[in-house]
């Protein structure tokens, strides 16, 4: 799968970092069949701005997002989702299962029920999800879809 890192016009560096890291990451990897280009393409380089973005996520296989408005947008669109909290609690903005798409939230796994994500920012950093679990969420999302 060809992977596209969106971002905000603001955010070009980080999104160019992200798809240098991911990409000399897979350098060292046994080569797979692919598309033609970069396996992991930056969005902003291409001039894609919230406008044209609709268009790609609704082409999209899957999604790895944070609870952003891309992520709802891929939702209408049925896209099979995975979403990393933190510290927003995911309970706020759970999407229903009806029709909809899968969904696979990664929150911290050992929150209590009864505790908010919300009142402990520390604990519930978005960067104490480790690759593995995301991974894992791509990889049952996919299989359901």
């Amino acid at each position: 799968m060809k992977v596209l890192v969106n971002g905000a016009p603001g955010e070009v560096e980080v999104c160019e970092e992200v798809v240098r890291v991911a990409n000399a990451s897979l350098a060292d990897k046994p080569p797979v069949p692919r598309v033609q280009g970069d396996t992991v393409v930056a969005l902003p380089r291409l001039g894609v701005a919230i406008g044209s973005l609709k268009g790609v996520v609704r082409g999209a296989r899957l999604m790895v997002t944070n609870d952003t408005g891309p992520r709802h947008v891929a939702a209408a669109f049925g896209v099979p989702l995975v979403v990393l909290y933190g510290p927003t609690d995911y309970r706020w903005t759970v999407i229903p299962e009806t029709t909809g798409p899968s969904e696979d939230v990664l929150a911290d796994p050992t929150l209590p029920a009864e505790w908010s994500a919300n009142d402990h920012p520390e604990r519930c950093r978005i960067d104490r999800i480790v690759a593995e679990r995301v991974v894992g969420a791509v990889e049952r999302v996919l299989g359901r879809a």
